[in-house]
């Protein structure tokens, strides 16, 4: 999908630690293992966009 960012539970955030709570209450999750938030697979990313690690471009 976006690089590194699928992991088997779902699609790895870039949640500031001030966004947390409002990441919460939209559904993420939080990866102990990975200090990371992730938006729990089949589950609509759109509003976590802003959270969504930003797309590489092949050159």
């Amino acid at each position: 999908m976006l690089g590194n960012t699928m992991i088997k539970r779902g699609v790895i955030l870039n949640v500031p630690f001030s966004e947390k709570d409002e990441a919460k209450e939209l559904g993420a999750r939080w990866d102990p293992d990975l200090r990371k938030w992730f938006v729990p697979a089949g589950k609509d990313t759109r509003p976590f966009s802003r959270w969504l690690p930003e797309k590489k471009e092949n050159n």
